[in-house]
């Protein structure tokens, strides 16, 4: 003999940030969509801000007979690389200025880090400071990438 039960109905539980993120434009479309003014504005700030703190609190090298080496020159020059069209892209309020900005951070933030390791400064409070600041402008790059487009403004 053959025994059924009834039919229940079933709970369907959906991941609704996962079917969000299915149905995010292109990285290409993303990266025109305009930001909004206040994000672009702190990301202004951050970046200059960050920078000029740095050149503030840097002190003299341990020992500057030394010449830098190649590589620090090189991410020097990618920073600098991408932290001027970065400007130009917050100016423009574009989600590709963030997206410079955080990278420009990001390679800065590791600089700094290493610089008391290869020997060219010593451990200080200038060290943790420069941190800092270079972490803070890489969160605010971070989160106007992260930010809904702006609405009011067509692409």
């Amino acid at each position: 003999m053959l025994v059924t039960t009834p039919r229940r109905p079933v709970k369907v539980r959906t991941d609704r940030k996962r079917d969000e993120r299915r149905d995010l434009p292109p990285l290409r479309d993303r990266l025109a969509e305009p930001i909004p003014t206040h994000w672009a504005v702190w990301g202004i700030v951050a970046l200059v801000g960050s920078n000029v703190a740095a050149a503030v609190l840097e002190p003299l090298p341990a020992n500057p007979a030394l010449p830098v080496p190649w590589f620090i020159s090189l991410l020097d020059t990618v920073v600098v690389l991408a932290m001027l069209p970065a400007l130009a892209g917050l100016l423009a309020r574009r989600r590709w200025g963030m997206g410079l900005s955080l990278l420009a951070a990001g390679v800065t933030v590791a600089m700094v880090v290493g610089c008391p390791l290869s020997g060219h400064h010593h451990f200080g409070l200038w060290w943790v400071g420069e941190i800092a600041a270079f972490s803070a402008w890489a969160a605010v790059s971070l989160g106007g990438v992260r930010c809904r487009p702006d609405s009011r403004r067509a692409a």
